[in-house]
This record gives structure tokens, C-alpha cells and sequence, in this order.
């Protein structure tokens, strides 16, 4: 027969228990050893940038550099996309309709100015061409800078082949 002692599970020893609370308790300390190191770290590091970027500011004063080529293209090309393109085109489409037929356009940015060279059948449709696009609000005033007839050779005629500057508006 087996004795009453044999059958209790086994107590485990005292020295355990205090050998894990002591594990436990070293753990902690390890953690928290570890977050106030890397917290001093953080701050040394911060001070040396800070240090380091002071002392280049006070080697190299901030003078702003002169423009160069490229700088002075990108600056023009920034005001250039601010300006209203495609409302002028439109406007200039929508007042271009037959019989009057646009050869080309040039868009001189720096001074606002759009170049139009079209051709009509006569110099009074022509003119009403002009004042089509002057009556526009976007691209005003409209003149009329030159003209010539010129053959046209599909047809036994003559054409009117005009230029006219405009502007357009910043609204």
C-alpha cells in the first residue's frame, strides 16, 4: 500500500519561488534601465544635430544663391501656366466660324499678347471677324494689323489674309 505522503503532488521548493520573483523583478529593471538609455540616447543625438546645424549656419550664412538658367526657365514657365490658355482658345474657337478660316496663332506670354493670321473671302468679313473677337470679354481689344489679297487657287478669286492682335484679361 501506498503511504498517504506519496499520494500529495510535491510542494515545490521556496528557493524557486523566490529565484523567479527575483528573474521577474531583474526583467523589470532591465526594461526600464533599457528605456531610460535610449531616451538619454534620443536626446544626444538631438543636442548633436542641433549643434552640428548651428555651427553650419554660422559657417555658411544663408545668402540666397544668384538665379541660374534653369531657375529663371522655371520661374517664367510658372507664370506662363497660370495664364488662362485654354479660356482663350476657346474664346478664340468659339469666334472663329466660316467663312473665316485661322492659319495660325502665337501666344507672346510676356506681354499677353495673341498673334491671329486668318484669311476671308472679303476685307468686310474680315473686319467683322475682328469685331467678333473684341465684343469677347477674355481676349480684348481686338485690332486689325494687317491685310493683303491674296489668290486663292482652289478658286478663281481672291482672299483677304489679315492679322489681328488682342490681349487677354486676367480675371
Amino acid at each position: 500500500m501506498a503511504s498517504v505522503n506519496s499520494l500529495r503532488a510535491p510542494t515545490p521548493p521556496k528557493v524557486g519561488w523566490f529565484l523567479l520573483l527575483l528573474g521577474g523583478a531583474v526583467l523589470v529593471a532591465a526594461v526600464w534601465t533599457y528605456r531610460v538609455l535610449a531616451d538619454r540616447l534620443v536626446e544626444t543625438e538631438e543636442v548633436a544635430r542641433r549643434e552640428v546645424h548651428s555651427a553650419l549656419e554660422r559657417a555658411n550664412p544663408a545668402t540666397p544663391a544668384p538665379p541660374t538658367g534653369d531657375d529663371l526657365r522655371v520661374r517664367q514657365a510658372m507664370v506662363e501656366n497660370r495664364l488662362p490658355w485654354m479660356a482663350a482658345l476657346r474664346t478664340i474657337e468659339s469666334a472663329t466660324r466660316a467663312p473665316v478660316y485661322l492659319r495660325s496663332l502665337r501666344f507672346e506670354p510676356a506681354q499677353a499678347e495673341i498673334r491671329l493670321e486668318a484669311d476671308a473671302p472679303s476685307f468686310a468679313e474680315a473686319l467683322a471677324y475682328v469685331e467678333a473677337l473684341d465684343q469677347e470679354r477674355l481676349i480684348r481689344p481686338a485690332f486689325l494689323t494687317a491685310h493683303h489679297e491674296v489668290a486663292d487657287a482652289p478658286t478663281p478669286g481672291t482672299l483677304v489674309r489679315f492679322s489681328v492682335t488682342t490681349r487677354w484679361n486676367h480675371q
